[in-house]
């Protein structure tokens, strides 16, 4: 990771001065995708799933879960296993039955104490279906 910022300095010489900070980030797991999007029309079944795989150096297990604010959204937590490696699966489903847009977030609690808390970010949009259009029947001559 690198960023950039500049200092500002009251030495009439410099004025200012470029700072700039670089290093490793580590992932504490593979979590994909980051955020989840429930989007479509009112009354169709909407549901996605984010999957959470912990990365080897900083194995945690959730221990348990709740939505800030959980209007709009159901969801279970499910264990999973992919490629040998143990994991979690969040499948989450709309519940809202009027069109509009919303947002939630899905906090995942763990026992790593470097990381105690996962945010999934949770984005629904849902519209009104399309209306039928009537097409006019033709006169036959």
């Amino acid at each position: 990771m690198k960023k950039s910022a500049t200092v500002y300095i009251d030495d009439p010489m410099a004025g200012k001065i470029p700072l700039v900070i670089t290093g490793k980030v580590n992932s504490f797991a593979n979590i994909s995708p980051r955020y989840a999007r429930l989007n479509g029309l009112v009354g169709q079944k909407i549901k996605t799933e984010v999957n959470i795989f912990p990365i080897k150096d900083y194995p945690f297990r959730i221990t348990s879960n709740n939505a800030k604010i959980g209007k709009n959204i159901e969801y279970d937590l499910i264990n999973t296993t992919k490629d040998g490696k143990k994991g979690y699966k969040v499948v989450i489903k709309n519940i809202k039955e009027r069109k509009g847009r919303y947002s939630d977030t899905i906090y995942l609690h763990t026992d790593n104490k470097l990381q105690p808390r996962i945010k999934i970010g949770v984005y629904g949009y849902l519209v009104d279906p399309p209306k039928k259009q009537i097409v006019p029947e033709k006169k036959l001559d």
